[in-house]
């Protein structure tokens, strides 16, 4: 079993850290992850000269191939330029077996993540850009978001394309 618990992970200028698909029987316990990422700037309008901010780097990025829960549970993910923790996945290769799957992410605050621009990013993201590699067997359960920005229209968590998912107990 892989734990890594009571970790301090910061100022890392991209993902804090990687939790990937071959690394079974996971669990990242009681640890701080905050500042991860870089600000990317995409030119929007040449003839203005204006910007889209993006913020890229999330704090967790996640897929789990096997049988067994990968586990998040207490801790703290704090202004990471994309969101604390992104379960995603583009492949749509057929031939694989789904790895994005058996997740429990329990106990975790969420402050101010998708940072700087925090207006399009939530806190968790759960999604694949495939129909055959769907997340499934995912427990969102008793976590806490917090956003301070009034102008927000992202909630803390954004779930798309999955199989079975169970969100309970959240505070938004």
């Amino acid at each position: 079993k892989n734990i890594f618990s009571n970790l301090v992970i910061r100022n890392i200028p991209g993902t804090g850290m990687g939790s990937w698909k071959d690394t079974s029987d996971s669990e990242v316990y009681g640890c701080l992850i905050y500042n991860n990422g870089y600000i990317r700037h995409q030119k929007v309008n040449c003839s203005n000269n204006t910007y889209e901010i993006l913020g890229k780097g999330p704090g967790i990025y996640t897929q789990n191939r096997s049988n067994k829960n990968r586990r998040f549970e207490n801790n703290i993910f704090h202004n990471n330029y994309d969101s604390g923790i992104l379960v995603w996945s583009a492949s749509t290769d057929s031939t694989t077996n789904p790895f994005i799957k058996n997740y429990l992410i329990k106990n975790n605050i969420f402050i101010n993540n998708g940072g700087p621009q925090r207006d399009d990013t939530p806190a968790i993201v759960v999604n694949s850009q495939s129909s055959t590699n769907q997340p499934e067997n995912i427990n969102i359960n008793a976590n806490s978001f917090y956003l301070n920005n009034r102008s927000n229209y992202i909630s803390g968590l954004t779930v798309n394309n999955t199989k079975s998912i169970k969100i309970e107990n959240n505070s938004f």
